[in-house]
Order: C-alpha cells, then structure tokens, then sequence
C-alpha cells in the first residue's frame, strides 16, 4: 500500500450528509482496482480500518444517528468479511461462535481518505455512490438480479425476527435494511421500492399477527 503515505493522519470529518461519505463497499471496489484480487481487498481494507488510516462511520436506520467507527472495534467487536455476493459487517465474537451479521447500520468511509492510501486508476471512471435525500446512501442498483431475490429476503427476515422481534413493526426501517441487504449480497436492489415494501408486508404480516 506504499511507504510513502504511511505517514499520513486523517482528519475527523463532520458527522453530516457530506457527499465525501461513501458506502464501505466503494473502498473494496477500490482496492480490487489495485489488487486485482478481492480476498486481497478485504484484507487491506481491514487493516486500514484497524490502523485508523481510514475514517469509517455508522449510520442507524432505525433512528439516523451517525457514530464514527474507532480503529478497535474492528479490532475487537466487528468485522469485514466478503462472499461471492459482496461486503459483509458481522460481529467478531457473536455468541456461540456462530456467524452473525451486525443489522440496522449503515457503513461508510471518508473519501479523502481513501484517496490518499489508494487514488483512483488515470482514466477510472468514479466509484457510483447514492444521492437519495430520504434513505441512507447507498450502492446505486445495477444490474438485474439473478436468482430468487424475495427467497433471500424470505431468509433475511427469519434472521431479523430471531435477533430482534421488534424491528417487523416498522415497515419503513426494513424496507432500507432490505436494500442494503441485497446491495451487499447481490449488488443490486429494486430502485423502486413498492414490490420489496410489499414482498416485506406479506411475509411478515403473519408472523406479527
């Protein structure tokens, strides 16, 4: 990653909708870019985070609070982890030792920052981020998807109902939750929401009854 900027120590960004707030997954696109391999961009970019190289904050989607994310919570409470499907922030040490994925934040890196450690390739078109003015930013969709996209909701709602039951009262929160489910495990979501509102409403409707 170059000794030359090793040396460098990001500044603490405003905690507001600045558009140099970029979606986690921007940062590993950008590191495949140098890469060339994506278990290779994972793994820098968790050192990165580690290190505090590079400014990373939260964002609930229950509420819309912001937090910065300190180097050692990726050290000793979350983590970076990526399948064939995207970016994954899950918990270090879930109970049991089993695999669990860290639900109701949003994830995002300083973009300054990542230009610093990793500038973009000469002639690189820019990473695609989110401009919505009512949801969380996020990936913009893409391509259509493949396979049987409300299965993997279906599935992400059974996850959701045993980590917290109270999150299927509010239809408004699961909708961005379900987005940002599918941007990082298929990379894509529908960009309008009325058929995921409500695939949601009809699977869950039973279980609140």
């Amino acid at each position: 990653m170059g000794k030359a900027k090793t040396d460098h120590t990001p500044e603490q960004p405003p905690l507001d909708d600045d558009l140099r707030w970029w979606p986690i997954d921007a940062a590993r696109k950008r590191r495949i870019e140098r890469t060339g391999n994506n278990d290779l961009a994972v793994i820098d970019l968790t050192e990165l985070l580690k290190q505090g190289r590079l400014t990373c904050m939260r964002r609930s989607t229950t509420t819309g609070e912001r937090k910065f994310v300190a180097a050692a919570e990726w050290t000793d409470q979350i983590k970076l982890s990526c399948d064939k499907d995207g970016l994954l922030v899950a918990h270090r040490h879930p109970p049991g030792d089993h695999w669990k994925l860290l639900y109701g934040w949003v994830f995002y890196i300083w973009q300054p920052d990542l230009d610093h450690i990793c500038s973009p390739p000469v002639g690189s078109a820019p990473v695609d981020h989110a401009d919505d003015s009512d949801a969380p930013p996020r990936v913009r969709p893409g391509k259509k998807p493949t396979g049987d996209w409300p299965m993997r909701i279906a599935q992400w709602l059974i996850e959701v109902q045993a980590d917290d039951p109270k999150r299927l009262q509010n239809i408004d929160a699961l909708v961005i939750d379900a987005q940002n489910f599918l941007d990082n495990q298929i990379g894509w979501s529908p960009s309008n929401t009325s058929r995921l509102r409500a695939v949601i409403v009809e699977l869950v409707t039973p279980v609140r009854r």
